[in-house]
């Protein structure tokens, strides 16, 4: 049968240090800090397997990175794929080959953890009373860790949670997909903790057709140069809707309220090829 197996390990690390000024960080303002140092690393491993027109591919990653200010506060980042698997099915097309040139069928899920925050150093004085054997009130200095900011979330995604796309006969090009992901984030700041819950689905639809005059046309300065003719015209409609749910939203019973969010696209492209080398276009967003 037709089979095929690959795999693909990667390993990336990163390193980046940029120190503009030895002068006093700014410790107590939201502004930009005069020196700060930065790292991440990241590991991924991937592999796939072809059969029968069915192709599948999946991968497991891990990023890491941090960004130190000269003030010592340290903001970090960690992120987990587990995993990501996408499928096709690229021989939709001969059952459709009557009507259609080619034909294919795809899907992706990934599931998406992350962690991040700011943990900085609290000075602190510590009292010692007076005893029998040390008779003076001593006081010592202390520090200790604090997470200023720290939120986790979690993404399921289904992008797309089913695509198909067609090349028909006749010079017309179909897409259509369905997106559909859920999503939970906790946060914690300033002692404060709150809890959002995210759910979104949409939608696409694409059409478009292909003009064109086999035979080109010539310009009478250049003889021996042949020029093409063909006008590509695509339109596509996009819709999403978002609802969230979030502590911070309470109605008069301290329930969550549900915000909803939707929106809806239209765009035309239109590309005007010239030559092999040569071609131009334009976007309509509405």
């Amino acid at each position: 049968g037709d089979f095929d197996w690959s795999k693909e390990w990667d390993y990336i690390v990163g390193l980046s240090d940029v120190i503009v000024s030895d002068s006093v960080d700014t410790l107590y303002s939201h502004s930009q800090p005069k020196a700060s140092r930065g790292w991440n690393q990241s590991y991924k491993a991937s592999s796939g397997v072809s059969l029968f027109g069915l192709v599948a591919n999946g991968s497991v990653s891990y990023t890491y990175s941090e960004n130190t200010q000269y003030s010592g506060r340290l903001a970090y980042n960690n992120s987990w794929t587990l995993p990501s698997v996408s499928v096709s099915y690229n021989k939709i097309g001969e059952l459709l080959k009557k009507w259609a040139n080619s034909s294919q069928l795809r899907m992706s899920v990934s599931h998406i953890l992350t962690q991040k925050g700011e943990i900085y150093d609290s000075l602190g004085v510590d009292t010692i009373l007076p005893t029998e054997e040390y008779p003076d009130t001593t006081y010592r200095d202390y520090s200790v860790q604090v997470k200023d900011t720290y939120e986790t979330s979690t993404q399921l995604n289904f992008s797309p949670l089913l695509a198909w796309s067609t090349s028909w006969k006749g010079r017309v090009n179909t897409d259509v997909s369905v997106n559909y992901s859920i999503g939970e984030n906790n946060n914690t700041y300033g002692g404060q903790d709150v809890t959002s819950e995210m759910i979104s689905k949409g939608g696409l639809v694409s059409v478009g057709y292909t003009f064109n005059k086999p035979s080109g046309f010539k310009l009478p300065f250049l003889k021996h140069l042949k020029f093409k003719n063909d006008l590509s015209l695509t339109g596509t409609i996009n819709y999403n809707e978002t609802l969230t749910r979030s502590t911070l939203r309470l109605d008069t019973t301290g329930n969550k309220k549900d915000l909803k969010n939707t929106t809806t696209s239209g765009t035309v492209h239109a590309q005007y090829t010239f030559s092999d080398a040569f071609d131009g276009g334009a976007d309509f967003t509405v």
